[in-house]
């Protein structure tokens, strides 16, 4: 189920009652057999006034609705035939919706796991990438996507590719050691957050710049293991494990430094966003 959490500051205050963000029925799936897991939203975008959700369900709304579906307010629909797998990533770039994932087939059409809904119809583009791609950013006119895989086709491209307008193309001294999980663009600048430590030929941790020629480092990283990097209301935040506790916590970049966000060290937050003029965090407490 997908709930929503209404509370004043993200620390430090008691939570108000969840309630449930749909009415009816949510996500869900069935499965052929018992050793896949729960079904569940995993990565969302806002297109042109509607909710999408993107994850491994099978059934959004009580309908046979896989991989990917949107919330109109008032119920779960198919964004044209859909796609027919698990979706890893959603994003919304210029008029198009980008998706992600294990899906071969895309608006009934064959696919390698990555496609675009302009509206009115699936397009898909690329051959399959060999692990899944977990983001996608766009950065001077060029589509850029990360994740955890080393090929697209037989082609190398280790953990982050740009599209060419033909196929996808790795990028030179592109981050090693981890994957990426998460592409920004802030201040003009394309960033890329993981679990990476070089470029194959010095020091990268955690917070990568793209220079146009390589992945050079974004400062000095007192953070690792960064799992999202987020613009809100304008700033740059990073979910990533600090010191001393080496747990994940929620930083903001100053300018010139990282600084923890809120006074609770014991909260792992896994996601931030802004709304309703606040800052909004999903976290964990830890016993």
């Amino acid at each position: 189920m997908i709930v929503t959490l209404r509370r004043r500051t993200a620390f430090g205050r008691p939570a108000r009652r969840w309630k449930p963000l749909t009415s009816g029925q949510g996500v869900d799936a069935r499965w052929n057999d018992d050793l896949r897991p729960q079904a569940y939203p995993s990565a969302f975008a806002s297109y042109r006034g509607d909710w999408v959700a993107g994850g491994n369900f099978t059934s959004a709304g009580g309908q046979p609705i896989s991989g990917v579906a949107r919330w109109s307010g008032t119920t779960w629909e198919s964004i044209g035939a859909g796609v027919d797998g698990t979706v890893s990533a959603v994003a919304t770039i210029g008029d198009r919706l980008y998706v992600a994932g294990a899906f071969t087939h895309a608006g009934g059409q064959p696919s390698n796991g990555i496609a675009a809904w302009d509206g009115s119809a699936w397009t898909s583009f690329g051959e399959r990438f060999s692990g899944n791609v977990e983001t996608f950013a766009s950065y001077q006119n060029e589509l850029f996507v990360a994740g955890p895989f080393f090929y697209n086709g037989t082609n190398q491209t280790p953990n982050v590719a740009h599209w060419t307008g033909q196929r996808w193309e790795g990028t030179p001294f592109p981050p090693y050691g981890g994957a990426i999980h998460d592409l920004v663009v802030y201040d003009g600048r394309l960033l890329a957050g993981g679990d990476f430590n070089w470029n194959g030929r010095r020091s990268i941790s955690s917070v990568a710049e793209w220079t146009g020629t390589e992945w050079a480092s974004f400062h000095d990283q007192p953070i690792r293991h960064v799992q999202h990097l987020r613009i809100v209301n304008g700033a740059l935040y990073a979910l990533g494990s600090t010191l001393p506790d080496g747990k994940i916590h929620l930083v903001r970049w100053s300018g010139s430094t990282w600084t923890l966000v809120g006074n609770a060290p014991d909260v792992a937050v896994h996601d931030v966003t802004w709304y309703n003029g606040e800052l909004v965090v999903a976290t964990s407490w830890n016993e």
